[in-house]
């Protein structure tokens, strides 16, 4: 602390991807100041895959999502 401000220095690489919600509380654990950071998410392969190449009309389609990108969350 230094003329009455307080300086925090964060490693954007260590806050995950989307919306981080940083607070600092007081002493007596009250909020005094929030931030939110924003991190834009990599991108993500998606792969569709159908279980017939081809379909009749009005038939249903049955469709199976996946993505095809590690989730760096998951060990």
């Amino acid at each position: 602390i230094q003329a009455e401000q307080a300086v925090f220095k964060l490693n954007e690489e260590q806050l995950g991807e989307g919306i981080s919600h940083l607070t600092l509380f007081n002493q007596n654990r009250q909020p005094v100041a929030e931030r939110l950071w924003f991190t834009h998410p990599q991108e993500l392969k998606l792969v569709a895959a159908t279980d017939k190449p081809v379909y009749a009309s009005r038939e249903k389609v049955r469709l199976a999502l996946s993505v095809d990108t590690p989730d760096p969350c998951v060990p």
